[in-house]
């Protein structure tokens, strides 16, 4: 059970992480979308304060722009999460394996004597 307490606590903390990073990127791309859209509604529109519907594209530029960056920030932890777990999944099996040379050899030696084969 200890294998997979530590894989579950794993999951938590990378599930942890990937949310925070999807919160934070779409949180700033949201303020950048903020600022450019209001920025350009400014200049295209040439009064002040601008419009209604200067502010309704600027919240929906914002929005669109936020669920991008959070939908890439995902992207990018699912990858570096996938990149992790073949790492372990290959330590796992390196173990796995060794131990079952191990048994193998044992198994041989009982019925030929040691020394007789080649697997060490």
């Amino acid at each position: 059970m200890g294998m997979l307490n530590t894989l579950g606590g794993d999951l938590i903390r990378f599930i942890r992480h990937a949310v925070w990073g999807m919160m934070r990127a779409g949180l700033i791309a949201m303020i950048i979308g903020i600022i450019i859209a209001e920025v350009a509604g400014f200049f295209l529109v040439k009064d002040w304060p601008t419009s209604l519907f200067v502010h309704v594209a600027t919240a929906a530029f914002a929005i669109t722009l936020g669920y991008a960056a959070s939908m890439t920030a995902a992207l990018v932890e699912l990858i570096r999460g996938l990149a992790a777990a073949s790492t372990h999944i290959d330590d796992v099996v390196k173990d796995v394996l060794s131990g079952g040379v191990n048994v193998i050899d044992a198994v041989v030696d009982a019925v030929d004597g040691p020394n007789r084969h080649g697997i060490k």
